[in-house]
């Protein structure tokens, strides 16, 4: 019975770091695409003067990084980050700062907004991991400061399936079309 427990223990182990280790490649791709891409292209619209958007190609040999930055004022900032190559999308890497929306007027101790951080790695098209972190954020809240303690926070990871990739792809070809 020992036996078994221990065998199930070495198992369960072995499996979780294999898990991180194709997690840890992903985000070491990644970082080596931030650092050696090139850019390609590039997209500026100004819409109305309040609401811009720029969409950004990036190539590496290998691989490729399309970014996109909606701004809306000083209310609503997303970024958006894909990194592919010729098979898969291999990451959906998500920035925002968006307000809060109230139905009945706000109170003085609630939250204008918040930030959030959420970044998905897919091992292949029906496999992969969600990490999320977010933070409230306050009406005289320093937004630099709050960007700091959402660094410090620790991600919450759930596993993700091919419903997400089909919905990063989606994300991914809506963005792209700019380009043609």
């Amino acid at each position: 019975m020992k036996k078994r427990i221990y065998l199930l223990l070495l198992l369960f182990v072995f499996i979780t770091s294999c898990q991180n280790n194709w997690i840890e490649k992903t985000e070491e791709t990644v970082k080596r695409v931030d650092r050696n891409s090139e850019l390609i292209s590039e997209i500026d619209t100004i819409f109305k003067e309040s609401f811009s958007e720029q969409i950004k190609l990036f190539k590496t040999k290998y691989e490729s990084k399309l970014e996109s930055n909606h701004k809306l004022d000083n209310q609503i900032d997303i970024t958006l980050k894909f990194y592919s190559n010729d098979t898969i999308i291999f990451a959906d890497i998500l920035n925002s700062l968006s307000p809060k929306l109230y139905k009945k007027k706000r109170k003085d101790d609630e939250p204008i907004g918040k930030l959030l951080e959420k970044i998905r790695y897919f091992k292949n098209k029906k496999n992969g991991v969600e990490k999320l972190r977010e933070i409230l954020i306050y009406e005289n809240d320093d937004i630099e400061n709050v960007r700091i303690k959402l660094s410090e926070k620790i991600f919450e990871s759930v596993e993700i399936g091919d419903e997400e990739y089909l919905e990063t792809q989606m994300k991914y070809n809506r963005v792209i079309k700019a380009f043609e």
